[in-house]
């Protein structure tokens, strides 16, 4: 399944794929888009232009990371009578390195 957040709600481009075993939701309340020059930069134009935000590039890449809050929205609904059965996998866990944080940052 592939969509874009405008599809939702959210005014900008981002094309997304998702695969698994899942019922894909209905597109909902689709919006434009607001313009900008790619698809790669639609997300830049909405955080940095339409909310005034000047982001550094590790701001930036967390906040493209984020699901899209009406998509995540529709899937939940789509979705949230269905059961999954998960598998227990045991698999040892590596030590840390002394001095290093569960994201990699020293402590």
């Amino acid at each position: 399944m592939y969509f874009h957040p405008y599809e939702y709600g959210d005014p900008y481009k981002k094309k997304t794929c998702l695969w698994g075993n899942f019922n894909p939701p209905g597109k909902w309340r689709p919006i434009q888009p607001i313009n900008s020059k790619s698809n790669a930069n639609a997300i830049d134009a909405y955080i940095q232009h339409v909310k005034g935000e000047k982001l550094t590039k590790e701001e930036r890449s967390s906040l493209r990371s984020i699901t899209p809050p009406n998509f995540a929205k529709a899937f939940f609904e789509a979705n949230q009578h269905l059961t999954f059965k998960f598998k227990e996998v045991k698999t040892p866990i590596p030590p840390t390195p002394k001095g290093v944080g569960i994201l990699g940052e020293f402590l």
